[in-house]
């Protein structure tokens, strides 16, 4: 009997050994082949070492190796193909909903659905104000501001959801915010009506494998928009859907690439193709700083069009309106279509660079919220408060060094650690320099707080939380907080809580 379990312990302890070198051994012998993964981010780079920045390199060395060590991605396809086969239960639960028949939702579209998180009176007025606030700021430019909520998939095909999921009130958000669509300053376009009219015309209108739209469905949704225009614009009207023949493709959808199933459930995607001329053209981009997190070749869409009528038109839009680049580049003399990242912002800069006839902000129901949580702020909002000085909890002072990287590591302040607070409101703020350059932090490159640019954007916009008395926290648009380097002093985006080297006392000047 001993010998039996002195075996037993000898096979387990081998081949836990195996399964911890093997893809160490892998990576050199190459026995099995290195699967591609679909995660829908940006692998950790490699970090240079740097012996004075040892700490960082550390930590920045291990997101390296978590995510690039061999047969990582062979790993999580096994993990989900088990859990789905076997389990029949969704590998990736927090990001995808398994429904029936082959159909697949994203999970952040449920509250929505279920009605869980109605706006209260006080928000759906907030609401309210915020969309006549951008219609008034729009119109005294000479601009027609119109909102477009596109309906997710689970309000459209709510038939293929899985059992658990029960709505808890028959109105949702998405009605809420179409019931103030009475006042001549609210221009909200309901496009769910007409996607409902046309949902058995005999084609799918979202894809079952993607949570998003598909070329029919996103039809639909501009025939209600040119519909809607052409009450203010009266030469304007839709295409109509017998010019347009359809084809398909076959490919799998975003749901089931994350969770590794898109060889096991391909799908054939509709799409509409012009059966006339097409007219609209690329056209030059003004090459507008690039958010974090989006890519350059989507976050700005220029078409012209020769033919079109005289006007322009600004679309401030998410994932859903790639597939109306096509439609309404055919109305328009040019389309400037910008990816607002889901926030519902809309950027005054690029407004009155680009002085439209016409803004088109479009978001899909999932991010409804985010119209009041982004609000839009002119120029004459923004209140700069007096000068101030950031303490840190070792006494020492934010200041500007080498390169325009902040530094806490002088004891006595100086004009260099003098700044003043831009209110952008819902606790948003940008925070300027004493020679007028905008902190920010570079999360392109290795999330250092620099002060050097003359315009807010994203990196430029820090969450200000207030905590005990004159102490703050910053967190910048990565999430993190920005932090204290306690080995350089340098202060980067990094943190993933608030603790000692998070907290800034603000001491007015």
């Amino acid at each position: 009997m001993k010998l039996y379990f002195k075996i037993l312990n000898i096979l387990v302890v081998g081949i836990f050994s195996c399964c911890i070198f093997f893809p160490e051994v892998n990576s050199r012998a190459h026995l099995l082949a290195d699967e591609k993964g679909n995660e829908n981010r940006a692998k950790a780079q490699k970090p240079i070492f740097d012996l004075s920045k040892l700490d960082a390199y550390v930590r920045e060395f291990n997101s390296y190796y978590s995510d690039n060590f061999n047969l990582r991605d062979n790993l999580i396809k096994f993990h989900n193909l088990f859990e789905y086969y076997i389990f029949n239960v969704s590998p990736a639960p927090n990001e995808v909903v398994v429904g029936k028949d082959g159909w697949f939702y994203s999970k952040n579209c449920v509250t929505n659905f279920k009605g869980a998180n109605l706006f209260t009176r006080k928000e759906l007025e907030e609401y309210r104000q915020e969309i006549i606030k951008r219609s008034q700021w729009s119109c005294k430019n000479g601009i027609k501001y119109y909102l477009v909520i596109v309906p997710s998939k689970m309000s459209i095909y709510p038939e293929h959801l899985p059992d658990h999921i029960v709505k808890v009130s028959e109105i949702t958000r998405y009605d809420q915010v179409i019931s103030l669509n009475n006042n001549a300053d609210v221009n909200i376009i309901d496009v769910k009506e007409n996607i409902l009219n046309h949902k058995n015309d005999g084609y799918d209108l979202y894809q079952r494998t993607d949570d998003h739209w598909n070329d029919i469905g996103a039809y639909y949704g501009y025939e209600a928009i040119m519909r809607r225009l052409s009450v203010d614009f009266p030469g304007l009207s839709p295409i109509p859907i017998d010019d347009f023949k359809i084809a398909t493709e076959e490919h799998s959808g975003n749901m089931t690439k994350m969770l590794n199933l898109e060889k096991s459930h391909p799908e054939i995607f509709l799409k509409l193709e012009s059966k006339n001329k097409i007219y609209g053209y690329q056209g030059k981009k003004r090459n507008y700083p690039i958010p974090y997190g989006i890519a350059d070749w989507d976050y700005e869409i220029v078409r012209k069009n020769d033919s079109g009528k005289k006007l322009k038109c600004l679309v401030i839009r998410d994932s859903f309106s790639m597939l109306l680049v096509k439609y309404f580049q055919e109305h328009f003399r040019k389309t400037i279509f910008i990816h607002n990242q889901w926030k519902g912002q809309i950027d005054e800069n690029i407004i009155l660079n680009e002085k439209p006839d016409i803004i088109i902000n479009i978001m899909v129901e999932t991010f409804i919220g985010s119209i009041i949580e982004n609000p839009f702020i002119g120029k004459e909002e923004k209140i700069i408060n007096d000068k101030f000085q950031l303490k840190t909890a070792n006494s020492t002072f934010v200041c500007i060094g080498p390169a325009d990287i902040l530094y806490a590591d002088k004891d006595k302040d100086d004009r260099s650690s003098e700044y003043a607070i831009v209110d952008l409101g819902n606790n948003k703020c940008a925070l300027l320099s004493y020679d007028n350059y905008y902190l920010s932090a570079e999360l392109g490159q290795m999330n250092e707080i620099t002060t050097n640019r003359d315009k807010i954007a994203d990196w430029e916009t820090f969450t200000m939380i207030k905590l005990d008395g004159n102490h703050i926290a910053l967190q910048a648009a990565n999430g993190k907080y920005v932090t204290v380097d306690e080995k350089s002093l340098q202060l980067f985006a990094r943190a993933d809580a608030i603790g000692k080297n998070e907290k800034f006392e603000m001491v007015k000047r």
